[in-house]
């Protein structure tokens, strides 16, 4: 039996007809491999581009009643960059409700990390605590206690220590 292409497929013959001689469809295909890797992103990602100028992406976002702090971000870094960081983060598999959560450290994280690395070159370098406390307050504007220093300078030693058996 052929099936008018114009029959609903709600209907009882279409239906029928439609399962016996169609390969499936969505989650039915039966030739079809699986995907390589749970929630990767398409290999069709594409940058974000568009002919409308920054000031005109900008009023659009404006409308589309964004939360004020990503039209800032937005003010900030460019429209372009944010709905490029954007796209690239819808790609996330945390997906729920519709929003996208992603967990950001703050950014005094990066802040302390970056401190300890000069910390730990000037220690490797030989310098006096009071050089490093010193050195720290000056080009970083951070104050760091000679406490922590001796931490660092401990864990230095330790590193190196296990390293060598």
């Amino acid at each position: 039996m052929s099936i008018d292409p114009i029959q609903k497929r709600s209907s009882v013959n279409g239906c029928r007809d439609i399962r016996q001689n169609s390969l499936g469809v969505g989650g039915r295909h039966r030739n079809t491999p699986p995907p390589n890797a749970k929630g990767v992103c398409p290999d069709n990602y594409t940058r974000f581009e568009t002919s409308l100028s920054e000031n005109q992406l900008l009023d659009e976002l404006k409308r589309t009643q964004l939360s004020r702090r990503l039209i800032e971000l937005a003010e900030d870094v460019g429209v372009k960059q944010l709905l490029t960081v954007w796209q690239a983060l819808d790609c996330t598999e945390d997906e729920e409700n519709g929003r996208i959560h992603v967990n950001f450290p703050r950014y005094s994280f990066i802040l302390r990390f970056q401190r300890n690395q000069v910390i730990r070159t000037l220690v490797l370098e030989g310098k006096s605590n009071k050089f490093i406390q010193a050195h720290v307050a000056d080009n970083l504007k951070m104050s760091i206690s000679i406490r922590h220093i001796q931490r660092l300078r401990r864990s230095l030693k330790e590193k190196e220590s296990a390293c060598g058996e």
